[in-house]
């Protein structure tokens, strides 16, 4: 038992909230999100010999608590650092207790970077064990090592995807280097997130690449790869063109496509009638089209879906609701009229910056104002650096989702992000 008498050193813990607090309101303490990596990590090689767990014949080591929102931070935090967790609850409630929250460690490459990542843990650097085998999966194949399946005994075939230590054993083999960090996991359910509560969301800008952590999970400027969203109204002449722009892989690479729907078309859709398509496509009054004509809506449709379904572009935007919904076109005369949209996070989403702070959540970055170096991927699935632009507001009351995956991850956004699934 460590006794301080020291005043000082009393008022310290207690003005960074580090002193002990009740297990059912526990909350990580904010200045070990801000700090280096090394003294987070340990803070908790303290919280893990004090209230962690090494489970011998399961080979598994475990934080548990009754607050699930103070593990999942912890997860994130791991995550960050390349370490796979999963959080399992323990039903107490027949028994009169609170239910148990577990997060366990159990995968032969989250337990090896667990041990370097601990460094202070007398519990989990004493261990002479770790699991032999990882059921955690990546998203690559023996071909993305640029080998064969053939060559390796251990590879069933070439479509197999490569699990999170197999990728380790083959980067040595093969004498190579790649990060491997874009794992697999399955999404167990999306739901709304606080009902109709108002949220304020925020947009993420970064210099040249549009990639980070957010909540523990790799974001890929939710799923795209610029910070530009171009819409086109339905009417335009050449939306069908514009629909197809993106079958070129060499065209439109730093934007999501849209393509603005209006109640007029989709009714033209259902009746299986025609439907004008103009330009100008707004026109003032008493103005006449420069161009006009009447155009089948469901084959329009058709090639709208096709399209979408071969790649995932375009979006869809449902015009008539968005400007029933948009505080802005109450103010349309004075020129406040809706154009477009972005997607967004919360403000709770915490953001890996690279300036020694460690996890910060995108609020407190909004309210700073700053341009902030943060941890990102580029192109080649590398870990890299990049300067987050302007971090802001950029709506309010949005509705919000919550998506859970398998192993309890949470991220919560904005209805028009997109995810990429590990099914393709």
């Amino acid at each position: 038992v460590i006794v301080i008498t020291s005043r000082i050193i009393s008022e310290f813990l207690k003005d960074n909230n580090i002193l002990k607090q009740k297990s059912e309101d526990i909350s990580f303490p904010k200045i070990f999100l801000e700090c280096s990596p090394n003294i987070t990590g340990s803070f908790l090689s303290g919280y893990m010999d004090a209230g962690g767990c090494v489970l011998k014949g399961k080979k598994a080591i475990k934080f548990s608590s009754i607050c699930k929102s103070f593990l999942c931070v912890i997860q994130n935090i791991l995550a960050a650092n390349g370490i796979v967790s999963k959080i399992h609850k323990t039903d107490r409630k027949k028994n009169g207790w609170r239910n148990l929250y577990n997060l366990t460690i159990n995968g032969n490459k989250s337990q090896l970077l667990l041990k370097s990542f601990l460094k202070e843990s007398i519990k989990v650097n004493q261990l002479s064990w770790n699991k032999r085998r990882d059921y955690t999966r990546t998203i690559y194949t023996i071909g993305d090592f640029e080998s064969n399946s053939s060559r390796h005994n251990y590879i069933i075939n070439n479509n197999q995807f490569i699990t999170y230590s197999t990728s380790t054993r083959l980067c040595q083999d093969l004498n190579i280097e790649k990060n491997i960090y874009l794992l697999q996991d399955k999404i167990v359910s999306i739901k709304d997130y606080k009902g109709n509560e108002e949220q304020e969301v925020y947009d993420l800008c970064l210099e040249s690449e549009h990639l980070f952590f957010a909540n523990g999970l790799y974001a890929h400027n939710s799923g795209r790869r610029g910070a530009l969203l171009i819409s086109l109204s339905v009417h335009h002449p050449q939306v069908i063109e514009f629909a197809e722009s993106k079958k070129d892989t060499t065209k439109i690479t730093g934007a999501n496509i849209s393509i603005r729907l209006t109640d007029e078309f989709l009714n033209a859709v259902k009746k299986g009638k025609k439907y004008e398509q103009r330009f100008p496509v707004e026109l003032k009054e008493g103005e006449t089209p420069k161009i006009s004509k009447m155009v089948d809506a469901k084959d329009v449709w058709m090639k709208i879906i096709q399209t979408a379904r071969d790649t995932s572009e375009p979006g869809l935007l449902f015009w008539n609701n968005i400007i029933k919904e948009s505080p802005a076109d109450c103010y349309s005369e004075f020129g406040y009229k809706t154009s477009g949209t972005n997607p967004c996070i919360l403000g709770d989403t915490l953001v890996y910056v690279s300036d020694g702070r460690g996890n910060i959540p995108i609020k407190q970055l909004a309210e700073e104002g700053s341009d902030v170096p943060v941890f990102c991927y580029d192109n080649n699935s590398k870990i890299t650096i990049r300067t987050m632009r302007n971090p802001r507001i950029t709506g309010y009351k949005e509705k919000i989702y919550k998506l859970v995956l398998e192993d309890g991850y949470e991220i919560k956004a904005t209805g028009n992000h997109k995810f990429r699934l590990s099914d393709g």
